[in-house]
This record gives structure tokens, sequence and C-alpha cells, in this order.
């Protein structure tokens, strides 16, 4: 739903104009704002001496969990529903792990692999479905944490340090950090608001960009000798042209196929009944992987008489004595310690603020849009104590030799979605099946394909390629894309299916001033890509481009944003119009109120006729979905004439 900007109410009773926070599709009241202040901890120098914010979590989280800590009674409720999400998530986790194992195992000559990815996250996922504050959030390898560990590796191997010890280290600086920020409560989320749509979507762009960036890559180093390891492709090009041609139509055939199957619950599908359909789009990921496997088998070029080319097209190449990793020695982080000299310990330094500031957006933004926008979330904030633990993980996985993993930006949405009950009566509104037993399934799969990892070596390459294009498609529902369509469609595009949250300001906000600010947030966001991304690959560090590891401090580029979105960019579009454009009071505590899909309601802002009411204390208080009266709905939902009349002189006066 369309985001709804701070109005000045007149109180009816004083005269008094009271200021009115941002929310996104809910109904803001003074004893709202009394709410969100009494849950927010008061900022003093003592809050570096007692961890206050941190010890608030989790009492809250501990008394909100303690009588079903891992969510049984909702699990027996929903079985198949919480299976059914637990499975759709790791299809895509799983495939994404292999693909980032496969990276870094050419990437990083092998020192890190499939192994290595999914050890880490099956690790990090585990323990934190078992005692982390938000039992919704998955955590896996992504994108942006390979890009940085690659930059690292690049840097190490070129200076001659000892890359285990050197992520031992880095693993040891950024725990240190993580506990810092978490003890001083500066995870909450007062600055957390400072993180708006604006930076979150430049950064959820980023990770869809770099996946779009990585299959095409794979598929283009199926046409060559660099990471093929069919035995002829050295000697045979034809061999190269023909794999990469076979593993570009595999590929596209599995993408095309797993995105048809995703939209069986979406309409326009008559088997079945709804509930069929969606577990059937649910395990389409599951079942394309399945029959493009298979088909992969299905010519056996190898047997034709007169055909070099055994092994076509290329698998995954997991030999059972390696594993998927010949160089995985849990043992070397540990040991390499030691032998670091100091200026190399302290340089490690610099990559851990990196890292931190990495999973500081990459965590918070997971997080919130794991609960935010999907249905009604009763779980306590735990930002804080999420984050704490997250350092546990990432001092773990350091002295192992391992890389960190962190919460899954695309595959979270999709895993609270795919838990989502939607009431038959209309007077109730849908609901989020919070428990642990989806993320523990979901993390412990992860593992248990340690055990028959060189089951991997049957999927095709161009299978894992096409996985990336699959995730990037998620992002393709972010308003930026839409804004960005703006430019070359008209402003009709309004009334199309899913722009609903674009309606209010397309007929609020100058078309002028949308396409500046579309345009800075792009441009913003091609300068992260080509730094982090794009200029390694014609300038690899190994052929002596040193300089090239600029691109490492995309976390900061990315911060940065959060600074020129609340500086520069204020100074270029009016207050009025940007808090359209972007909201950012209380982003990430105030949740968007979806409604069932054939309930489509269009949201308005609050008229200075209204006077805000008390929300309903029959529900339990939940931290991110405040409970509203049916008057106040009614109020929400408003569209007739006069209101739009009221909100043009409002709008008129804020500027």
């Amino acid at each position: 739903m369309a985001a709804i900007p701070a109005i000045d109410v007149e109180d009816q009773s004083n005269g008094s104009v009271q200021q009115h926070s941002t929310m996104t599709g809910a109904q803001y009241t003074p004893d709202l704002e009394k709410r969100l202040s009494d849950d927010r901890p008061t900022r003093s120098f003592l809050s570096f001496i007692f961890p206050w914010s941190l010890y608030n979590e989790i009492v809250k989280v501990c008394t909100h969990h303690s009588a079903d800590w891992f969510g049984y009674a909702s699990f027996k409720k929903h079985p198949t529903l919480v299976l059914n999400a637990a499975l759709y998530t790791w299809s895509f986790s799983f495939l994404t792990s292999a693909s980032f194992g496969l990276l870094f195992n050419v990437d990083t000559k092998g020192t890190f692999g499939i192994a290595t990815s999914f050890l880490s996250g099956g690790m990090t996922g585990l323990f934190m479905a078992v005692v982390g504050g938000q039992p919704l959030v998955l955590y896996g390898q992504t994108g942006p944490i390979v890009l940085l560990y690659v930059y690292c590796y690049e840097f190490a191997h070129e200076n001659g340090i000892p890359f285990h010890g050197f992520v031992a280290w880095m693993g040891i600086w950024s725990a240190l950090q993580h506990f810092a920020i978490a003890i001083a409560g500066l995870n909450d989320v007062k600055y957390l608001n400072y993180v708006t749509r604006f930076t979150g979507e430049i950064f959820e762009l980023l990770v869809a960009a770099d996946y779009i960036t990585a299959g095409i890559i794979g598929f283009y180093n199926n046409f060559t000798t660099k990471s093929c390891s069919i035995p002829l492709c050295a000697t045979t090009p034809s061999v190269n042209y023909f794999n990469g041609t076979f593993n570009l139509l595999l590929g596209l055939f599995f993408f095309d196929s797993a995105l048809r199957m995703q939209g069986f619950d979406k309409g326009g599908m008559s088997f079945g009944t709804y509930t069929m359909r969606r577990t059937f789009s649910q395990y389409g990921c599951l079942l394309s992987l399945l029959v493009v496997t298979l088909l992969s088998y299905a010519p056996q070029w190898d047997r034709v008489t007169g055909w070099p080319s055994p092994g076509v097209p290329e698998r995954v190449n997991i030999s059972p004595s390696t594993w998927g990793n010949p160089n995985l020695d849990l043992s070397l982080g540990v040991s390499e310690l030691g032998s670091m000299d100091v200026s190399y310990i302290f340089g490690a330094f610099i990559p851990a603020v990196l890292l931190t500031v990495l999973f500081y957006v990459d965590q918070n933004l997971s997080t919130l849009m794991a609960v935010r926008g999907h249905g009604e979330i009763k779980s306590k904030p735990a930002f804080n104590m999420d984050f704490f633990l997250l350092g546990v993980t990432v001092l773990v996985t350091g002295l192992l030799g391992l890389p960190a993993s962190s919460g899954l930006i695309p595959q979270n949405p999709m895993h609270s979605k795919a838990l989502v009950v939607t009431p038959s009566s209309p007077s109730e509104r849908p609901y989020v099946v919070e428990q642990r037993i989806s993320n523990m399934i979901h993390s412990g799969l992860l593992l248990l394909i340690l055990l028959v990892l060189p089951v991997v070596s049957y999927i095709p390459t161009g299978v894992l390629w096409g996985a990336f294009f699959l995730l990037a498609v998620e992002a393709s529902e972010a308003q930026f894309v839409r804004r960005c369509l703006l430019f070359i469609t008209s402003e009709k595009s309004k009334y199309l299916p899913g722009w609903d949250d674009l309606r209010s300001i397309i007929d609020n906000v100058p078309g002028p001033v949308i396409h500046k600010f579309t345009a800075i947030q792009f441009l913003l966001w091609a300068v992260i890509f080509v730094t982090a991304v794009i200029l390694k690959i014609p300038y690899p560090m190994n052929d002596g481009n040193t300089w090239v590891v600029i691109g490492s401090l995309f976390p900061v580029m990315i911060c940065l944003c959060a600074v020129i979105r609340f500086t520069s960019l204020k100074r270029a579009i009016p207050e009025a119009y940007l808090d359209l454009l972007d909201p950012h009071e209380n982003h990430g505590r105030l949740q968007e109120i979806k409604e069932s899909p054939t309930q489509e309601k269009d949201p308005d802002i609050i008229l200075q006729n209204e006077t805000p009411s008390e929300p309903s204390s029959s529900t339990e208080e939940g931290p991110f979905q405040p409970e509203l009266k049916d008057d106040e709905k009614a109020n929400d939902t408003s569209n007739d004439e006069s209101n739009l009349k009221h909100r043009q002189v409002n709008l008129t006066k804020s500027k």
C-alpha cells in the first residue's frame, strides 16, 4: 500500500496542532506514538555500561515465547503450510548456496567451495532459528557476502597473507563490533529509521543486479575453458560451444518453468482448489529442478558414435573425495591466527568494519522484509538481540575459516508470504504463522546436504545460473523498478495490477519530481553497482589492478545513500513530496496492513475533520502492526471526493 506523509492535524478539543508521523496503511493516533515511545529505551551514557536495550529485548522475547518457544501449537494447527514454506524457501537456498559455492570455488581457487557455502549458511541459520529473537528470519550466503570475501581473498593472495588466518581475525574484529553495537543499543528503530525505502531499494536492486551479473558470467564461462571440467573443453572448441549452448537452454528452461509454476496461485489457473495450486506453486522450483536435471540426461551425448564430447552438459564438479571443497580444513582459521604479522592482524580490522556495516544493513533489511507487509505479526522486536547473536555466528565461522552468513533478502519475504493465513471472515485480518519449525527445517536441510553433497554433481551448471535469474525476479516488485518504468510509460500505468502503491504518489506528486527522485536513486545505484560488481570483471586484481579493491567499500557506499537521503535529497526535492515518495518516520516499526487478495483498499491520509480514536485493546499488542477499530479501518480506506479535496489542501499547506 502507498505510504502516507506526515500531516499536521488540528486537535478539535484544544485547537492545538499535533504532528502525526508517517504510517503505511494504518491510521496514526497520539496513543500509538505513546506506545512506540514507551517501547523505545532511553538513550544515555549508561547504555554503553549496561546493555539496557539488549536486556529489555531479551526479556520481552523470552516472555512472549516462553509458553511455546518453538511454536509447536502453530505448527500443529498449520502443518502443511509450515512444511511447504520450509521446502519452498529451501529449494531457492539450496540452488543459491550451490551457485555461490561454485563461484567461491572458481574465484578463490578452491579455498572456499560448495561445502563452505552450505556449512556456513546451515550453521548460522540453525543457531539463529533456535535462539534468535525473530523466528521468521532465514539465514545463508548472499551475493554481497560472496563479493566481499572474494575481494578479501584477492587482496590476501596478492600480498601473501594467510587467507584463513585473515578470515579468522576478520571474524574476531567483526564480532566485537557486533557486540558493541548491540550492547550500546545502536540497532534499535531510532537508527533503523534512517535506512528508508530509498536506501533499502538501492541495496535490494544491487543484490538483484549482482545475481543477474553472476548468472550472465556463469553462462559465458560455459562457452570458455576458464572453469570447464569437461576433458575435451581445452582441446576441442566445438565442445565449448555445444556445452555453452546446451547449458544456456537448460538454464533458461529452468528459469521459465519455475517462474510459471510459482504463478499458479496468483490467478489465471482453474484446475484444483486454491490450496492445491498454492502448494504446487511452492514446490514449483523443486519440480523444475528435477525435470530439467532428468532432461539433461536424455540425449546421452557421450554415447553418440563419433561425438567427442563426454560429459556434455557440464555439471557441478564435486569429487566424492573432496566433497566440493578441495581445501576445506576447519582448523586452518585457528592454526593461522598466531602466524599472522601484527600489521595484518590490525589490517583485518578494515574489512571487518565493512562486514559489520554490510550485516547492519543486510540483517536489518532482511528482518523488516520478513515482518512487514504480509500479515499480522505478534513477535516482539529484537534487533539488538539478533545482531548480538549474529556476532556470535560471525566469530564462530571466522575461527573455523568460513565466510559469515546473514539474512537472506530474497527468501525472507518469500518465507513470510508462504506462511500467511487468510481467514474466511472478512472482519479478520490475514496473519503470519509464527514458529521456528520452518526456519529450523530450512537450515537443517542445508546442513544435511553436506552428507549427500556428491548428489549435487548431477545438476547442470546452467540450472544454477538460471536460479540466479529466478531470485533476481523478486526485486521486480520494488517500487523503484516501477518508478523507472514511468520514464517510458504514461501515468495511466497506475491503474495496472501491482501499481496500487504508486497511485497516490502519481496523483499528488508532479511527474518531474518523481523522475528527479528516481534519477537520483538510479544514479547512486549505478555508481555502487559499477564500482562493486562491474569494474573487477575487465580489471581483475590478479592482473595487478589492486585499485579495484575500492569495490569492497560498497557497504559504506550504501550507508552514504542514507546520508544523502537526509541531506542533499531534502534540498533537491520539497519535503512534502519527499515524504510521499520516501516516508521515514517509524519506518520499520509500523507494518503495512495488507488485505486479502480479493480486498483492495486505497489508503488515505488523516483529515482535519477526523478525530483519532484509540486502538483496540482486545488483541495482544504487537510491535509492528497496531490493532485498529472498525471505524478506523473505514476512515483509513475512505476515498470519496471530499477527502481528495482535503488531501490537496493539506499538501498545499505543507509546501
